[in-house]
């Protein structure tokens, strides 16, 4: 299934409202986004993560986190850092703990 992003802002928005944060959606997704990853790559590989400063950048902080907890290699590189938000924040500090 292919979505446009009016679709997905929708389903974004009905999942905000059963969460009620926007965080715990970036959570499951960055997983379920390094389940698969790991499924396909081995751990000898390195791992480059380019995150930019939205929403979208959260989930990468969130995949590399998640592949660094499973043994793999991760550099993640943050992009344009003079807007992070807030649930980007709360990523690298996550990030910076479990190191």
């Amino acid at each position: 299934m292919i979505l446009n992003s009016s679709e997905i802002k929708a389903i974004e928005q009905k999942e905000f409202k059963l969460r009620k944060n926007s965080f715990s959606l970036m959570q499951s997704a960055g997983e379920k986004c390094a389940k698969y990853i790991s499924s396909k790559i081995s751990k000898n590989k390195e791992i480059f993560v380019v995150c930019g400063p939205g929403n979208n950048g959260g989930d990468g902080f969130i995949i590399g986190h998640s592949l660094i907890q499973k043994g793999y290699n991760v550099k993640i590189f943050l992009g344009d850092s003079f807007k992070i938000l807030p649930n980007i924040i709360k990523n690298i500090k996550n990030l910076i703990t479990t190191r």
